[in-house]
């Protein structure tokens, strides 16, 4: 690993009312694929190398937020200490039940952000 940076913006995570009706729309109207779902309260679709995350209101921990991914695991904690270290407010890094780990962070205008490692998306496998 040369230097940790974030190599693509890898989704959104949009607020939604209702779960299933969302679903629906995203999937139904617009063809978007099915990535996790089954969930009460969040769901994942792709359309081509992009990716939306629908949380239901209300019932989860997840903010609306916009996903940057890294290649590798360890830049997660590269560019965690990094943030950190430059004074910008950041969250625990967590793994997930996807297999996945991150961490939230905010931008100067407060907006949520998140540094994502995903080993099903990373061209060429982990």
């Amino acid at each position: 690993m040369a230097q940790a940076r974030f190599y693509r913006m890898g989704h959104s995570a949009l607020r939604v009312t209702r779960l299933d009706e969302s679903l629906r729309f995203y999937k139904e109207l617009l063809g978007l694929e099915a990535v996790w779902e089954g969930d009460e309260d969040w769901a994942q679709l792709r359309l081509g190398p992009d990716d939306l995350s629908l949380i239901q209101e209300g019932a989860s921990e997840h903010p609306p937020h916009l996903g940057f991914q890294v290649r590798e695991r360890l830049e997660l904690d590269v560019l965690h200490a990094k943030l950190f270290k430059e004074g910008v407010k950041v969250a625990a890094i967590k793994g997930h039940r996807d297999g996945t780990a991150s961490f939230y962070f905010w931008d100067p205008s407060g907006n949520t952000l998140e540094a994502l490692w995903d080993p099903r998306s990373v061209e060429g496998g982990a």
